[in-house]
């Protein structure tokens, strides 16, 4: 499979343009400049249309953001989620128990193994550009989206672009 059909901006052009190379790559009479040239016209109009995909997703996130619900665009509904609110549910169990729920169980500590201060500055300070930068020239193109729909691709274009 193609790494790229797996990206939400590749639609049925993308695949049309995909099929047509594959048609010029499998030809025996095809020669290295026509499979160039195949190739240049299928990574052309792919790049097109995931510039103007990303350019739209863009353009939704901003007219979210202004109207205060860029978290919707967080909010992946799952098909196993409990409707009831977790607070609820809190209430419901003390309402039945009587009493609160028991504490986490927590692990035994390894002989020689460190545990985790975390009270550590470190650990509980603010993000810095520095960190944020480096994380986000860290990330490879192409790759899948998360929960989110958000891809690589876009965060880059984004912080290029600005």
């Amino acid at each position: 499979m193609h790494p790229r059909k797996q990206q939400p901006w590749f639609d049925s052009r993308c695949r049309e343009a995909l099929r047509k190379k594959e048609t010029v790559y499998k030809s025996p009479h095809s020669t290295a400049e026509d499979k160039q040239v195949a190739e240049k016209i299928f990574r052309s109009l792919t790049d097109r249309i995931q510039e103007t995909w990303i350019c739209q997703r863009n353009e939704e996130l901003c007219e979210m953001a202004a109207k205060g619900e860029f978290w919707k665009v967080f909010k992946v509904p799952l098909s196993n989620t409990c409707p009831v609110e977790l607070s609820a549910q809190l209430e419901a169990f003390r309402r039945l128990m009587g009493a609160e729920p028991p504490p986490a169980p927590t692990r035994p500590v390894a002989p020689g193994v460190p545990t985790p201060d975390l009270n550590n500055a470190c650990l509980n300070g603010d993000i810095t550009l520095d960190e944020l930068s480096a994380c986000i020239k860290r990330l490879k193109r192409g790759k899948s989206p998360g929960i989110d729909g958000v891809t690589a691709d876009m965060i880059k274009v984004v912080v290029e672009t600005s």
